[in-house]
């Protein structure tokens, strides 16, 4: 058995820990400041506690006192919206230095944006380094304070990165190369991919042969990871293209040049490519132009 005291906004609160059972949600009616009390009789107990000396007749006055037992694996806690017994992934923590409530499972970040706090199962925890990306901006929306990316830009605020190369080209970059993309729902770290600023510019490249020094009879591993180099023969990889491809509307280009140097191309709106449960399919391509140049 132990006992333990909380304090909570100025209530003092005797906790003795037994068995027993407590849910959440009983309610006795006799609220103080919006918290509650468990209902259940095995989780109710009374006990003498001193309130005073009465010097007049020389004795300790006692009151009863009411404390809550929660069952095992449950913690006396508040939940963000009562206090009561919860099991620890519900309860809420209690930021001492900022007098700041955080919700179960949610998180605090300061006013700089320097540091950031999670409650876990009752605990505060603090990362060992947060900090905005330069392409990110520290700021409140919707009453939540964190590193939020700038416009073009993906991520979560420590990392933003432009989703394709017609990120790359709408914020200014107009020359072809290599650049740093991540797309919206990518689950990996931000990659790097040849962008080609021609023709409207904002092309992500995701195949190049020239001159056969790179093997593409490759087994499906090297097509789903990609392989060669950016600048010269490469497969960017099946993976990337389903993500580049599947967060918005894409449109295809298909350039190529003969042995006598006579060059073509065809574009393909609504160009997407599924995930490796549908083996790469590419579906409901669109022609929608060809010409030689």
């Amino acid at each position: 058995m132990a006992l333990c005291v909380h304090t909570i906004e100025g209530m003092y609160l005797i906790l003795i820990l037994l068995g027993g059972s407590c849910s959440k949600g009983q309610d006795t009616g006799d609220k103080v400041k919006g918290y509650f009390k468990c209902t259940s009789k095995r989780t109710v107990a009374t006990q003498d506690h001193t309130t005073g000396y009465d010097s007049t007749s020389s004795q300790i006055n006692t009151s009863p006192v009411t404390t809550t037992v929660c069952e095992q694996g449950m913690e006396f806690c508040y939940n963000g919206t009562d206090l009561g017994c919860a099991t620890p992934v519900h309860c809420a923590c209690n930021l001492t230095s900022t007098n700041t409530i955080i919700s179960a499972g949610g998180f605090y970040v300061n006013p700089e944006c320097t540091e950031r706090a999670h409650c876990i199962n009752g605990n505060v925890t603090w990362d060992g380094e947060y900090s905005c990306s330069p392409n990110a901006l520290c700021e409140e929306q919707n009453n939540v304070r964190q590193c939020y990316c700038k416009t073009g830009y993906h991520g979560d605020g420590q990392s933003c990165e432009f989703p394709d190369c017609k990120g790359v080209y709408d914020s200014g970059n107009g020359i072809s190369g290599i650049y740093t993309i991540k797309p919206t729902s990518w689950p990996g770290s931000p990659f790097t991919a040849y962008c080609n600023m021609t023709d409207g510019g904002g092309w992500t490249v995701f195949q190049r042969r020239v001159n056969g020094s790179v093997d593409f009879y490759r087994n499906w591993t090297s097509y789903k990871e990609g392989f060669g180099e950016l600048d010269g023969e490469f497969w960017l990889g099946n993976d990337k293209l389903h993500y580049l491809t599947n967060q918005g509307n894409y449109t295809l280009r298909i350039d190529l040049v003969d042995r006598n140097g006579s060059s073509y191309y065809a574009k393909y709106d609504l160009f997407r490519i599924n995930d490796e449960n549908d083996n790469y399919d590419s579906l409901n391509w669109e022609h929608s132009q060809a010409n030689r140049r």
